[in-house]
């Protein structure tokens, strides 16, 4: 715990960019987790392009794109919760490492069934789910992880630099598998996500980290249930907040359904431009992530700049739908990516600073919730509303709603504006 002080000590005499890698230079278990986070998300990253890119491959239908994703995210709408109450109950680094054990065996079935010829739209849709309700686990142990191996004072720099770890691994793993498409087909990629996995679990094996609260185990399940649910209705502020994540949520998933449909139909490039357009939401999700670790992020009023963001979000969603040239639309991508990243970590951030540690995995699994629906619900729309009238004008519709839903909550929330 002194180590612990005098570190946050040293990081706050540091100003400027660097205080940026801060919590990776003072803090070893959480350099431990960010390492496995970026083993991790690279092959997911990859996946993700080869999944899309299998899917339009094989149906050329925007509603099974739709679909697909719509699988592998709307477990969250339901595990979620349950996933938080065993973070809340259970050792939170094994739980971690039993989720990617299972991401593991679910990409090395899917290498086998590409390469024997026998893959089936249906195993693409049992594969999503799977995935999806791994994941529900996945991300309350691994967001309840960070703030116990970094002080209070260093989170925002901590959770910036995790998301950079999940984000920023998007520069490079779909171009990557944009390459691996064209080269070797999808089945290595598949392979490829397997490996990050159990590399994943060999950094986090030598991990340090505080016992789990007790007061979760002293209770049974349902109680500990209801308990998230009560502390979120007698925090009001919280509430709001897990229901602000719906809106990045809903239209970052939404985009990136389609983008197999722009690098085909608009765009004439391929599983290469797949791989581009991806990869420029990565760019712009690491210049945001690097903005907000260092001492930018902890000047501003941070209910501000999750508003502001939103909107940024939106208009450059607009812009994108409505560019037939790739260059420009790399750029607004990249700005699309940024927006959609500050909003995540400055909401995160707030959540993470204003709950008590034994109730952390139930309220963030509540925020993950947010992301259970938001974000199969905007895939699926798009993916139907593309199949009547192309990809472009969904994505422009997407972009207008967007603005209409943040201006219509910073009006409305006027408590969450001013924190």
């Amino acid at each position: 715990m002194r180590e612990r002080a005098e570190s946050a000590e040293r990081a706050e005499a540091l100003s400027g960019w660097g205080r940026t890698f801060a919590s990776l230079r003072q803090y070893r278990d959480y350099r431990l987790v960010w390492l496995g986070s970026v083993s991790e998300h690279l092959g997911e990253w990859m996946e993700l392009v080869a999944l899309s890119w299998l899917v339009w491959e094989m149906t050329h239908s925007a509603f099974l794109l739709g679909l697909v994703s719509f699988a592998r995210l709307i477990p969250m709408s339901v595990f979620s919760m349950i996933g938080g109450v065993v973070a809340d109950r259970v050792d939170r680094k094994r739980l971690l490492m039993t989720a990617l054990l299972g991401s593991a065996l679910i990409s090395v079935g899917l290498a086998i069934l590409v390469n024997t010829g026998a893959i089936a739209i249906w195993h693409l849709l049992a594969a999503s789910l799977l995935s999806g309700i791994l994941t529900s686990f996945n991300h309350p142990a691994r967001q309840t992880i960070v703030p116990n191996v970094v002080p209070r004072e260093q989170l925002l720099n901590a959770i910036s630099l995790d998301s950079f770890s999940v984000l920023g691994t998007r520069i490079i793993g779909p171009s990557l598998a944009g390459y691996c498409i064209d080269r070797f087909g999808v089945a290595p990629v598949f392979g490829t996500r397997a490996v990050g996995a159990l590399v994943a679990i060999w950094w986090l094996w030598g991990m340090r980290m505080p016992p789990t609260p007790p007061e979760a185990r002293r209770k049974s399940p349902w109680h500990n249930l209801g308990e998230g649910f009560r502390y979120l209705a007698d925090n009001r502020v919280i509430m709001a907040l897990a229901a602000l994540y719906l809106i990045p949520m809903f239209f970052n998933w939404a985009y990136q359904t389609v983008l197999p449909i722009f690098a085909d139909k608009v765009f004439h490039a391929g599983a290469m431009g797949l791989g581009y357009l991806n990869t420029a939401s990565g760019v712009g999700s690491m210049v945001s992530l690097l903005s907000l670790a260092s001492a930018w992020g902890a000047r501003r009023r941070k209910g501000q700049v999750l508003f502001r963001s939103g909107l940024l979000m939106g208009a450059a969603l607009f812009l994108f739908a409505g560019s037939q040239w790739l260059l420009p639309s790399l750029v607004l991508l990249a700005a699309v990516g940024a927006f959609v990243t500050t909003f995540q970590t400055v909401n995160n951030t707030l959540i993470q600073s204003l709950i008590p540690d034994e109730l952390r995995g139930r309220v963030t699994s509540l925020r993950e919730m947010a992301m259970g629906i938001g974000a199969p619900l905007g895939s699926l729309l798009i993916g139907v509303l593309a199949q009547r009238s192309g990809a472009p004008l969904a994505t422009a519709i997407f972009g207008l709603l967007c603005l209409v839903m943040v201006t219509t909550a910073a009006l409305l929330l006027s408590k969450v504006r001013k924190l």
